[in-house]
């Protein structure tokens, strides 16, 4: 099984049951010895940095090695766009 697959098959195990405590969840890393992030705070100030940097590092990587994705690849199609005329 690859890399991604066995991710892909812990992500799937997951329930809605697994977050209830997630606001108060502590995150500790052998790199901060010492130190702890909760809930939120790791989130927004290290879970979702992190994300965005390998994210944007993969993109570089591709286009550096000749891919030609832009940022249209990226967004999608999914745009919440409106017509001039919708309120």
């Amino acid at each position: 099984m690859t890399r991604l697959e066995k991710t892909i098959a812990y992500i799937a195990t997951f329930t809605e049951e697994s977050f209830q405590n997630a606001k108060n969840a502590e995150a500790r890393f052998s790199w901060f010895p010492g130190k702890k992030m909760v809930g939120e705070g790791y989130v927004f100030t290290y879970g979702l940095p992190n994300f965005f940097f390998h994210v944007v590092t993969a993109y570089d990587i591709l286009r550096h090695n000749g891919f030609q994705i832009g940022k249209s690849d990226y967004i999608g199609d999914e745009i919440a766009l409106l017509d001039d005329t919708d309120s």
